[in-house]
């Protein structure tokens, strides 16, 4: 999303830090003020990650069933959970809808892609990495176009065009959740 914006130039006064609700992200925040007098034009670049679910009958790395609203820790493999010895089984499937949504985002296919392991502790990731192709995506450079309306400012819809930097698969993590109380559960299903 891109937006220009007139205003003075900018001093920064100090550093914020933000914690979000994602575990593995921590961002820093430099809150600013105005200064009187010089005026430029300044243009804001906001990056988004945007995580999509395959449709699969399972999931990506295990022959486990992929059901949403399952009953907790119902449709868990051996390899979801992080059993010893276990290996992954990568669901066709899914690589092929990855490529055709690739496709469909105008993505350059590349011809090697390779999974990468991202490496956190937290309980509802049993094997303390995830899965990733950070490295070496399935796909990347693409871009898709959109009609921007403004009513607000009343001036004639206009086309737009956002890049995308790249598509890839991963596995995702368990889901914690907290009862009333002093405990904590994981639920594996998604794993």
């Amino acid at each position: 999303m891109f937006f220009k914006k007139h205003c003075a130039c900018l001093r920064l006064l100090r550093p914020v830090y933000i914690f979000p609700k994602k575990r593995h992200i921590s961002s820093k925040i430099l809150l600013s003020q105005k200064c009187e007098g010089a005026t430029q034009d300044w243009e804001c670049a906001v990056g988004l990650e945007v995580h999509a679910q395959i449709n699969a009958k399972s999931k990506l790395f295990s022959r486990s069933a992929a059901v949403f609203g399952a009953v907790t820790n119902s449709s868990v493999s051996y390899f979801d959970a992080a059993y010893p010895g276990t290996l992954p089984v990568l669901n066709k499937f899914c690589v092929e809808a990855g490529i055709l949504t690739a496709l469909a985002l105008n993505c350059t296919i590349n011809k090697i892609s390779a999974f990468d392991r991202k490496h956190y502790f937290y309980p509802d990731l049993p094997a303390g990495y995830q899965v990733t192709q950070h490295f070496h995506p399935l796909a990347c450079n693409g871009h898709i176009k959109f009609i921007v309306h403004d009513r607000l400012k009343g001036i004639e819809p206009y086309e737009c065009c956002t890049r995308l930097q790249q598509l890839q698969l991963e596995q995702d993590s368990g889901k914690s959740f907290h009862l009333k109380g002093e405990k904590s559960y994981v639920d594996l299903n998604r794993a």
